[in-house]
């Protein structure tokens, strides 16, 4: 591997970023002046943002060397696995950006919800290239404020209102909690380098007790990201409450970005400090699971379901942190195959919550939006196709095989058990069954629960192909994982961390 400062690759590396950025700036500008012409305005907005991130997820694929390059004072870096991040994250606001858009409607001023998307995309990739605390920050922010945005889109309707506060509160509290960290980190280490860090922390003598607390400090405001235990509170209002359009980002395109975030902070970042924070990740996670799944059983709104699925989700990406360390290797060797079940299964839940989500908020029943788990009744005797996909979606949830989210949680388990977490692998599969019975529950009301004769259930028909596409991705991605997971690997090792 090889790690150059360059100023001439400075341009484009930051290439796809800036693209977006300048699309971004664009498109305030038309909107500025093209107000009179609302459709037209959507209409070019929502290619412009379509083009510009397919372009980003080209370059990322086909562009970039593998050495790893840090550039702009060394602010930002690039590299295979920055490149892996930033085309996940292009990957899923290509899905979610045309569901928002079925789910605009005739929402006014709906040209102004496209380039506030690509802030959310622009934010994930500053972050997933950050390499120092404050330009992570900085991508924290933009994508945190573009989402408080889109949350309360509809602002005709009480609960968007209601949710976007709640979480523009919660997530301010989370962001300070954040730069205290960073701020207690700087004045131990007197370096605000990412990559430095622990060179910095294993080479000087410092003050162990002040940067333990800025680590677990940043580690909560990642947890209050992801909707970890017991920095979940948020959740369920925000997915149950927030304007429709803005959920396949909240739900997918977030977490990708809030993934990234927490493994920018344990492992580029205080990878030293392990014996910190890796003994109190067994007991978050386990915890996460098996609390997002029990209180999932009891909802019965779907929105709300799938909120604290989320959550009972999140622990499995805790696990695969934990995973990067053996039970005897408190000696800091890290095994980078971690990071490939992270990526893997990060890829897949947010390809399966897409789904779900689009299922969910896209299917009309008589022509209203469905709300309760009780509204699917008997969805299959009506149209069996679409009972038939959402089935496979919910059970690739679930972690069923050979649907691509077993084989997610699959490689996690795998992971721990090869290093040596037998006990915490067992209780984490024990623990994910729980999780089963209510996706069960929802595939047994749509194909075995009563229908009455004038029901009738389609979804937006803009819409159809694309989501038939995202659920047949489960099915045949999940039958074919291993050659996506070794290219993650390979990705991984051909620079490390």
């Amino acid at each position: 591997m090889h790690i150059l400062e360059s100023s001439a690759f400075s341009f484009w590396g930051i290439l796809p970023e800036f693209s977006i950025l300048v699309t971004d700036l664009v498109l305030l500008v038309l909107a500025v002046f093209f107000r009179r012409f609302p459709n037209a305005l959507s209409k070019l907005s929502y290619y412009m943002c379509l083009s510009v991130s397919f372009f980003a997820l080209c370059l990322f694929v086909y562009r970039f060397p593998d050495p790893r390059y840090y550039f702009w004072d060394s602010f930002y870096v690039n590299d295979s696995i920055v490149r892996t991040c930033d085309a996940l994250a292009c990957i899923m606001y290509l899905f979610a950006l045309p569901y928002s858009r079925s789910l605009l409607g005739e929402l006014p001023n709906k040209s102004d919800f496209y380039p506030l998307s690509l802030m959310i995309l622009l934010g994930c990739l500053v972050m997933s290239s950050a390499n120092h605390w404050l330009s992570l920050y900085l991508g924290l922010e933009i994508t945190s404020i573009a989402l408080y945005t889109v949350v309360t889109f509809d602002r005709d309707r009480p609960t968007a209102n209601e949710a976007a506060v709640k979480y523009f509160i919660l997530g301010a509290v989370a962001s300070a909690i954040f730069l205290f960290g960073t701020s207690y980190a700087y004045g131990v280490i007197g370096n605000s380098y990412i990559h430095n860090s622990h060179i910095v922390v294993d080479s000087l003598f410092f003050n162990y007790s002040l940067l333990s607390s800025s680590v677990l400090l940043m580690f909560a405001s990642s947890c209050f990201k992801l909707g970890i235990f017991p920095f979940h509170a948020w959740v369920s209002d925000v997915y149950a409450g927030a304007t429709e359009a803005s959920l396949p980002f909240l739900t997918a395109l977030a977490k990708v970005g809030s993934a990234i975030f927490a493994v920018k902070i344990l492992f580029h970042g205080f990878s030293v400090l392990h014996v910190v924070w890796h003994p109190v990740l067994p007991a978050i996670a386990l915890i996460t699971i098996l609390f997002g799944n029990v209180v999932a059983i009891a909802q019965k709104n779907i929105k709300k379901m799938l909120a604290f699925s989320s959550v009972s989700q999140m622990g499995f990406v805790l696990l695969s942190f934990f995973s990067a360390y053996a039970t005897s290797a408190y000696d800091r060797n890290i095994n980078l195959n971690f990071y490939s079940s992270f990526l893997f299964f990060i890829f897949s839940y947010s390809i399966s919550v897409l789904a779900a989500i689009a299922f969910c908020t896209l299917v009309r029943k008589n022509d209203h939006p469905i709300v309760n788990i009780s509204d699917l009744s008997g969805i299959f005797y009506k149209n069996p196709l679409l009972a038939s996909m959402a089935c496979m979606v919910f059970l690739s949830l679930a972690g069923i095989p050979p649907l691509l989210g077993f084989w997610a949680k699959f490689f996690v388990i795998n992971r721990l058990v090869a290093a040596d977490h037998l006990l915490i692998a067992v209780m984490s599969v024990l623990f994910s069954a729980v999780g089963i019975f209510y996706y069960l529950r929802v595939i047994k009301v749509m194909f075995f629960d009563d229908v009455q004769p004038d029901d009738s259930w389609h979804m937006v028909s803009s819409s159809n192909c694309l989501w038939i596409i995202n659920c047949l991705i489960l099915l045949f991605v999940g039958a074919f994982s291993h050659p996506l997971m070794n290219s993650i690997t390979d990705a991984v090792y051909s620079t490390g961390l």
